[in-house]
């Protein structure tokens, strides 16, 4: 082995031809939609293709094969560069991102959206959640803070703050009124394969895992409530059925990431195309509209991010949404 290999810190996935990714992905099942497509086939296209070309299939599948061409021509038509930002009458309120407290570099507190918000003429406001707390008792605070709020109300919910504001909507169905719109960002909405490396039935398993979480102060609730075990986050999705939801969801292939959420995606790969924590099909609301972000992981450290917030509120704005 080289010096040089020695001295290299991490040897990235070999950079592809992802133009040659999208055009074999097309001629994957041409006349299938994505309305048709499950976990079981898509697995079966990922072990005849492999992940990369998976995550290009279902990301062609959404973009040119779910019946709304004219929603993403309109999304993507507007220039946040063009400065023209009409005004929407209302409220974001922001579900923030489990850790947000802790790892502030992520943005998870929903600081960004807030701020482009405000170009709009919209109000803001960031709803307290316990950074490290229970979904339980999330709920009750995201509660607590609708019940004093006024309508139109548009909730961005980032990461765990899906699982949240799902939990909540599921329990308080008679607050759902008040919300114009939920856009879930990064959405974690069901048990995570990830979390069963830590929790499942062995005591000494969870032994272990609350002794390494207390360690760095993260209470084993906090990831217990994302096991695979039968509990209500597992369950279908029951949400009220007039209420408008959104989906941006990151799309990585291997060759865009690097660091832990790589070893996690690589980990993760063997269940489906996932963003480095959870799997694509998990982190979409059912009939919601989809954003796909190609080249983002769960985290959204993406220059396309902005972009794609801006066009968000402009879609609000022209009533495309």
């Amino acid at each position: 082995m080289s010096l040089i290999r020695l001295l290299q810190k991490e040897i990235p996935s070999t950079v592809l031809d992802e133009t040659d990714l999208f055009l074999k992905a097309k001629s994957i099942l041409p006349n299938i939609t994505f309305q048709d497509i499950g976990a079981d086939q898509l697995i079966e296209i990922q072990k005849s293709h492999g992940i990369d070309l998976a995550t290009a299939f279902l990301y062609d599948l959404i973009l040119n094969r779910s019946g709304v061409p004219s929603f993403y021509k309109q999304l993507y038509s507007f220039s946040p560069e063009s400065g023209k930002f009409g005004k929407i009458k209302g409220k974001v309120l922001a579900v923030p991102a489990g850790l947000y407290e802790e790892l502030p570099e992520y943005a998870g507190d929903g600081s960004l959206v807030l701020s482009i918000a405000k170009k709009f003429g919209l109000e803001t406001l960031k709803i307290p959640v316990q950074s490290k707390g229970k979904i339980n008792d999330n709920v009750k605070i995201i509660y607590e803070t609708i019940a004093k709020e006024k309508e139109p109300l548009y909730v961005f919910s980032f990461s765990k703050g899906g699982s949240d504001f799902r939990m909540f909507l599921e329990k308080y169905p008679e607050l759902s009124p008040r919300i114009k719109l939920w856009v879930s960002v990064g959405g974690i909405h069901k048990g995570l394969h990830l979390v069963e490396r830590f929790v499942g039935n062995s005591k000494l398993k969870n032994f272990f895992s609350k002794s390494l979480l207390n360690v760095v102060g993260i209470p084993l609730e906090f990831v217990s409530d994302f096991s695979l075990q039968p509990n209500d986050l597992n369950k279908p999705f029951s949400l009220p059925k007039n209420l408008k939801t959104v989906s941006v969801v990151g799309f990585p292939i291997e060759s865009h990431l690097k660091g832990t959420i790589r070893s996690r995606y690589k980990y993760l790969s063997s269940f489906g195309p996932n963003d480095g924590v959870t799997l694509l099909l998990d982190a979409i609301i059912p009939d919601s509209h989809i954003i796909p972000v190609w080249g983002t992981d769960h985290y959204f450290r993406s220059p396309k991010i902005s972009n794609v917030f801006h066009q968000i509120f402009h879609a609000i704005y022209k009533g495309w949404i």
